[in-house]
C-alpha cells in the first residue's frame, strides 16, 4: 500500500514510520520516509508531529533538528494555519518542553509550559493536566521548593479524577520518596 497504493499511501507510509521507528528498530528508514512525507505534505501537522518525536527520541537524539521542526509547527499554529487546531499548539509545545528537558534545558522547558498553564485551556481536555503535571515534573528534578504544587492542583480539580489523579499521585510519592533519599538534592546540584 506504502509503495504502490494511490488513495491511502500516505496513511501507509505514516504507519510504516511508526512501525519502523518504534517497533522494529529500523530508525533510519523510519526517519527518511517521515522526512519525505514531511516534504511533500508540509501542511500536515501530524507528520511534523511524527518527525518531530522521531529526531528527539533515544535512537537519533538529534534535539536541535526536533526543536525546528515542532517550533515550525508552532509557527503555524499560531498563525491560526486552518490544519493547525489548537490541539496541534498544545502537542508541540509539550513536546517541546520534553525536547528542553532532554537537553538539561529545565528552566526553558517550565518557561514553555507555562504558556499552557497561564492560559488555562479548557480543549483540549488533556492540555492543561498534563502541563501541569509536567511543569511539577521538571521542578521537582530541579528540586524547587513548589515541585508538588502542580501534582496538587492536578488533585484538586474533580474533571481530573478519572485520567490524571491517579499520575498526580504517582507524582507526588516520586517525588517525596527522591527528596527523603536525598536525590533530589544531588540531582540538583
Amino acid at each position: 500500500a506504502a509503495r504502490e497504493g494511490e488513495l491511502w499511501a500516505p496513511q501507509a507510509k505514516l504507519a510504516l514510520v511508526q512501525i519502523y521507528g518504534w517497533l522494529e528498530g529500523r530508525v533510519d528508514e523510519a526517519v527518511g520516509l517521515a522526512e519525505a512525507l514531511a516534504q511533500t505534505y508540509p501542511e500536515n501537522p501530524e507528520i511534523g508531529l511524527r518527525l518531530a518525536r522521531l529526531y528527539a527520541g533515544p535512537a537519533v537524539e538529534d534535539y536541535g533538528a526536533a526543536a525546528e521542526q515542532l517550533e515550525r509547527l508552532l509557527a503555524r499554529a499560531e498563525a491560526r494555519h486552518p490544519h493547525y487546531p489548537a490541539a496541534i499548539r498544545f502537542q508541540a509545545l509539550l513536546a517541546l518542553a520534553e525536547v528542553r528537558a532532554r537537553q538539561w534545558r529545565l528552566q526553558e522547558a517550565i518557561t514553555l509550559l507555562e504558556t499552557v498553564i497561564d492560559s488555562r485551556p479548557a480543549d483540549p481536555a488533556w492540555a492543561l493536566p498534563r502541563a501541569l503535571l509536567a511543569r511539577g515534573r521538571y521542578r521537582a528534578l530541579l528540586d524547587q521548593s513548589d515541585a508538588d504544587a502542580d501534582a496538587r492542583r492536578v488533585l484538586a480539580e474533580p474533571r481530573w479524577k478519572d485520567k490524571w489523579h491517579e499520575p498526580a499521585r504517582q507524582q507526588l510519592e516520586w517525588a517525596a520518596a527522591r527528596r527523603a533519599s536525598g536525590e533530589a538534592a544531588r540531582f540538583a546540584e
